[in-house]
């Protein structure tokens, strides 16, 4: 009996340890299944939030870009009305320098007709005199040199334009910007954000990283912009993102863009010396507020950006 007794006791103690080790198992299994349900669910809410977030900033970014551009094209008159003030100045002062020119040689014209008359003598009047009367006219002699000095004067204005516009075309094709030129600052500062075309750089107004293609020069409003080398003026233009700009062609495919400016004092295909004073520096547009008062200058070569601050004195 004891044995038999024995033999249920360790029958049923092996039943109840297998009845035990399927109930833990059992709840084992149930509670990884709930936590990969959590884990699954706690993904796709992060998912979700990403997603929302993701179009939450592109939505603020657009509505952004629109108020910009729309408060751009209000303030955009305003601004070519300044930019066009020093051109239409210049444009008067070149009229009324041609002007002043045209009465002074004009001025000089009589006197010089006149000592033209007094050399002849007495045998060129009985010449002239011949030829009149058997013409059957009666011609003034001192209409000859005032005919011959006036046609000297157109041929005087014709040459003259000619040269002009032939030496600005010989000083355009002498322009020889190289890889071992060097270009003075436009203007004294120092460098807010520097040249990076590969790698992103923080703007604060934006509150955005991007690409720089030029450098920024701290300065201050109303400062006088220099050329930096010898140029010609290739474009006179307006940006939302750097204001008033100009785009001088410093010879062999080398083009130096300044931007951020006011007061423009060329025009465009005129001939700048190194050190002229081109424009003015403006206030920043609502791109660059909050890093301030700056000149932006690029500079490429055959369209591909390069460094500034490589050819930079």
């Amino acid at each position: 009996l004891r044995v038999e007794n024995n033999t249920q006791m360790c029958g049923m103690e092996e039943a109840m340890k297998g009845k035990w080790e399927r109930i833990w198992k059992n709840r084992i299994t149930t509670t990884l299944a709930l936590c990969a349900v959590v884990i699954a669910a706690a993904v796709g809410a992060v998912a979700v939030y990403k997603e929302s977030l993701g179009n939450y900033l592109n939505d603020s970014n657009n509505q952004l870009a629109r108020a910009e551009s729309e408060q751009t094209t209000e303030d955009l008159p305003e601004e070519s009305e300044e930019s066009a003030a020093p051109e239409t100045e210049n444009g008067a002062d070149a009229a009324g320098q041609a002007e002043s020119q045209q009465d002074a040689a004009q001025a000089e014209e009589p006197q010089d007709a006149a000592q033209a008359e007094e050399p002849q003598d007495a045998a060129q009047a009985e010449i002239t005199g011949e030829l009149t009367a058997d013409a059957g006219q009666t011609a003034d002699p001192a209409a000859l040199p005032e005919a011959d000095a006036g046609q000297g004067l157109l041929v005087e204005s014709s040459e003259g334009a000619d040269s002009a516009e032939a030496g600005a075309g010989a000083e355009a094709a002498a322009l020889h910007f190289s890889a071992d030129s060097k270009m003075i600052w436009p203007m004294e500062g120092e460098v807010l954000i520097d040249y990076s075309p590969d790698t992103t750089t923080y703007f604060q107004t934006l509150d955005q990283y991007r690409t720089n293609p030029g450098i920024l020069i701290q300065g201050q409003a109303g400062g006088a912009i220099l050329a930096p080398a010898d140029a010609r003026i290739a474009e006179v233009g307006f940006d939302d993102a750097i204001g008033n700009y100009l785009v001088l062609d410093l010879g062999n495919g080398y083009e130096a863009t300044i931007g951020q400016l006011k007061d423009i004092a060329v025009v465009p295909e005129q001939i700048v010396k190194a050190g002229d004073a081109i424009a003015c520096l403006n206030v920043p547009t609502r791109y660059f507020s909050v890093e301030g008062e700056h000149l932006f200058l690029e500079l490429t070569v055959d369209g591909q950006t390069v460094d500034p601050l490589m050819y930079l004195q």
